[in-house]
């Protein structure tokens, strides 16, 4: 009988720890995209520029080639991490400033999520790529 109650009150609980679980993952992944945010605008101010290989000479072309553009996929997420954390990357970054501090991915290979894996892509605490 105690251990049917006590099965009865885990099942009620789980639903209630996986929303908590959800919520956390919701913040965290809120808490990555200000962070980018913010890396991306002091790059800017730094360089007079956004992190990418696009060169318009309209700030309005370029800001729409920074949103637009190819670069901006999962594909290319690596490249614009690996210059916002200092490395001279397609020569985007040539004092080496590290605008962005980053975590290592948690698990491995097609498993990898809320972090950056090792060859620097950023995933979203899902495992997705952010993009």
């Amino acid at each position: 009988m105690v251990i049917a109650i006590i099965g009865i009150l885990a099942a009620l609980l789980f639903p209630v720890a996986q929303g908590a679980m959800e919520a956390a993952k919701r913040a965290r992944a809120k808490s990555d995209t200000v962070g980018l945010c913010v890396a991306v605008k002091s790059y800017q101010t730094e360089y007079g520029r956004l992190p990418t290989t696009y060169t318009g000479d309209d700030q309005a072309e370029a800001s729409f080639g920074w949103f637009q553009g190819p670069e901006t996929g999962p594909r290319y997420n690596n490249q614009i991490i690996r210059v916002l954390v200092g490395e001279n990357h397609n020569d985007l970054n040539p004092r080496k400033v590290s605008f962005f501090e980053t975590r290592p991915a948690k698990g491995a290979g097609s498993k990898a999520k809320d972090g950056v894996t090792s060859d620097m892509l950023f995933l979203d605490p899902w495992g997705t790529p952010y993009a």
